[in-house]
């Protein structure tokens, strides 16, 4: 992104980009079959991950707004129409709550779960990675908060990634 365009995810399933100065519509793109729930732009500006009431999430090219990639997974269901995923620092991964107070999260290469964290019995609402990716908070509906150390470990034997998670604190909003 240049810093002169902003984006909105909007109840239509459409992604709109404006501009700052003019508030002028620039673009906009069918981006999901149900309202659009959230939107996160990665560290770099390069991509944009959107998420939907259809319980998809979708990562956009931001240099030709086009998807570069679609996630889903059995089970993980969008729990709120205000739900908001996340694209870690590095970009290597996306995480999502879901309505049964799981956490997924999705490599971006693979573009598949590399790991389901069980973080509550509520519904996660939110979830972001910190500026270096090393810890992930996730917020569910009853005011849990939970912040995840992400250690990655290949397994050489599978050559699949591990990913452990722990609750440090719960605090109660």
């Amino acid at each position: 992104m240049d810093g002169e365009t902003i984006c909105s995810g909007h109840v239509d399933g459409n992604l709109r980009l404006w501009d700052i100065q003019s508030g002028r519509l620039l673009s906009e793109v069918a981006a999901h079959s149900h309202a659009i729930t959230s939107t996160s732009l990665s560290k770099s500006g390069n991509v944009l991950l959107t998420s939907g009431k259809d319980n998809l999430h979708n990562l956009f090219d931001m240099r030709f707004l086009e998807v570069c990639g679609s996630l889903r997974a059995n089970g993980n269901r969008v729990a709120s129409a205000w739900s908001r995923s996340c694209i870690s620092a590095d970009e290597n991964y996306v995480a999502a709550g879901s309505s049964d107070g799981s956490l997924h999260i999705w490599s971006r290469s693979r573009q598949e779960i590399v790991s389901t964290l069980r973080e509550d019995s509520d519904p996660i609402l939110s979830c972001s990675w910190s500026c270096l990716g090393k810890r992930l908070a996730s917020a569910s509906k009853n005011g849990t908060l939970c912040m995840d150390m992400m250690n990655s470990i290949q397994a050489s034997l599978f050559g699949t990634w591990v990913i452990i998670g722990c609750v440090y604190k719960q605090l109660v909003i």
